[in-house]
């Protein structure tokens, strides 16, 4: 059976994966500072996961978002980075990664949105640097498969 850390564990999502993945390792922030390489490396090696579901992020209402651009990006991206990078060199087989409806172009020609149209235009401005730092895991997770053959 495969040991599952998940992430966020303390999120909505989080909350909600439980009652399907009940034998899953769930962490919040208050376990584990995802944005301190020294925690990261300790929690992959304490735990030794075999899957990692990447749900945890900094969030916050638009107001926040808006008047702190700066930190939700460099948190976002920070803990993603760190996050797949030792995942990765902690040989962890399966990283899946959760983004968010920020993510999507704030315009686009044809509704509904799916994911081929990710990159057809800028998130909202209202989570204009969290929907871009949530983009960059994706982008980060394809370079690691390209790259890796993960």
């Amino acid at each position: 059976m495969s040991k599952i850390l998940v992430t966020g564990g303390s999120g909505m999502v989080g909350q909600s994966l439980k009652k399907y993945l009940p034998n899953a390792i769930y962490i919040s922030s208050k376990d584990c500072d995802l944005t301190h390489k020294e925690q990261i490396v300790k929690l992959l090696y304490d735990i030794k996961p075999d899957v990692v579901v990447h749900l945890a992020a900094k969030v916050g209402g638009i107001i926040d978002n808006i008047a702190k651009p700066a930190e939700y990006f460099d948190d976002n991206v920070l803990m993603n980075t760190l996050l797949v990078k030792y995942s990765y060199e902690f040989r962890v087989k399966r990283f899946i990664g959760i983004l968010s409806t920020c993510i999507y172009p704030d315009v686009v020609e044809t509704y509904p949105i799916t994911e081929n149209m990710l990159h057809l235009g800028p998130p909202t401005k209202t989570n204009f640097s969290y929907g871009y730092a949530k983009r960059s895991l994706a982008v980060q997770i394809d370079a690691y498969n390209q790259q890796y053959n993960t």
